[in-house]
């Protein structure tokens, strides 16, 4: 089914809304600080930098890059671990929230209007799915499938990349804003808790 709780611990922040994974250690954009975060896996800093946007939300992790989708320009920024800014993108004409990236396409939530818009790494939108719920945030990707968190139903919905519901869970707590992929778990921030939770997916 899923959604069993396999640990949790404090957020960085008060506005943690973006969680990535490397491979060894969880990225978490906090919207209020305006830092992203590098934590290991029991939630301890090990390195923080300052966002380029002044809203940072949503954060997907490619090929040792972190890239962070800023809610208030709407730009998508390409990050060096230790913060350099290699990249920005700017996307138009929606509500920029979660982000997820798989090298090819930017999956992004559009909260305001419950809807999941994929563009291209140059900017271009292809294609807008309906929400699965009506609050879509938090957004990861598996390679097969999208997570999207939403905070109205309180959901976690896996959906394919044409907008067909799998499968949903009840997330952990109330406001989840963050989601994040390890390859084998999901891994949710919650604004209301301020707890960052790591989940089964089975």
């Amino acid at each position: 089914m899923g959604g069993e709780v396999l640990k949790s611990f404090q957020a960085p922040g008060t506005q943690t809304s973006g969680l990535g994974f490397d491979g060894e250690h969880l990225w978490a954009a906090d919207m209020d600080s305006g830092l992203i975060y590098e934590l290991d896996i029991n939630g301890n800093i090990l390195s923080s930098f300052t966002a380029a946007g002044s809203s940072p939300s949503g954060i997907a992790i490619v090929e040792n890059c972190i890239w962070c989708i800023d809610t208030i320009s709407r730009r998508v920024y390409q990050y060096s671990k230790s913060g350099q800014m290699l990249k920005k993108i700017q996307l138009s004409g929606f509500t920029a929230f979660g982000l997820s990236f798989n090298g090819r396409l930017l999956c992004v939530s559009d909260t305001a209007s419950n809807k999941i818009t994929l563009w291209t790494d140059d900017g271009n939108k292809i294609l807008t799915l309906p929400g699965p719920g009506a609050l879509p945030a938090g957004i990861a990707s598996d390679g097969a499938y999208l997570w999207i968190g939403d905070y109205s139903t309180d959901k976690i919905y896996q959906i394919t990349f044409d907008g067909e519901k799998i499968k949903e869970f009840t997330a952990p707590a109330g406001i989840t804003k963050g989601l994040g992929f390890d390859g084998k778990h999901l891994w949710i921030s919650d604004i209301g808790t301020d707890l960052i939770y790591q989940v089964s997916i089975n």
